[in-house]
């Protein structure tokens, strides 16, 4: 299978649901494919579901209950 990041819809989608929820993605997350999904994964965590529906190419992104602890980018409070 070809590297996941390759596919420019998939990395596209991805994009745009970050930006849209105010996500960042690290330089170390991985992308791993199945035959109708995807998995981004973070140091071993999955943080994103991405289920793939044909025979259209639909890219349903669901966060899991590591998103925000790993996607979230921290920001200080000041007291």
């Amino acid at each position: 299978m070809n590297n996941p990041k390759d596919i420019k819809p998939l990395m596209q989608a991805i994009n745009d649901y970050l930006k849209k929820n105010n996500l960042l993605l690290p330089s170390n997350a991985e992308i791993v494919g199945g035959i109708d999904f995807f998995e981004v994964y973070v140091e071993n965590v999955p943080v994103l579901f991405i289920g793939d529906r044909p025979p259209t190419v639909i890219f349903e992104i669901h966060e899991t209950e590591y998103t925000d602890r790993y996607l979230r980018p921290q920001v200080s409070i000041a007291v």
